[in-house]
């Protein structure tokens, strides 16, 4: 184990919930760096101990947070920077802008098609998880 490796990441998401992840999580972090928990340990997949954790934790200086979105306040205030609704209003700009390219994420396809994209969805043939249905398609 080698701890104060200044090489790793300043931070590090752990989006999965699978413990065996956030113990990677936090060998992988720089010294002094930080996990963020973000996925929901819905259930125990590796026989890693709190004890292997708190020994990361403790010898690299990691900080390890808890991911739960609503610590951000829901509107901005004078004294608060940050906010749910800031988060919002610029993930839509990105999308507006075509910053983030999400393309890949969802099938789109015109209201018309509402049936067939029902039938795909529910004989779990669909080509992506989501569809969007959008409007200005023609049908």
């Amino acid at each position: 184990m080698q701890y104060g490796n200044p090489n790793g990441f300043d931070l590090v998401l752990e989006c999965s919930g699978h413990d065996g992840a956030a113990l990677a999580a936090t060998r992988i972090v720089r010294a002094g760096g930080e996990v963020v928990l973000i996925g929901a340990p819905w259930m125990r997949r590796t026989d890693a101990t709190a004890h292997d954790v708190f020994t990361e934790v403790f010898h690299r200086y990691v900080t390890l947070r808890s991911g739960w979105e609503w610590q951000l306040p829901a509107r901005p205030s004078p004294f608060v920077h940050g906010s749910m609704s800031d988060n919002v209003e610029q993930a839509m700009r990105w999308l507006r802008d075509g910053t983030i390219d999400v393309d890949a994420l969802a099938d789109r396809r015109s209201p018309a098609d509402a049936q067939e994209v029902y039938n795909a969805l529910a004989g779990g043939t669909a080509p992506f998880l989501t569809t969007v249905f959008d409007w200005t398609q023609p049908d």
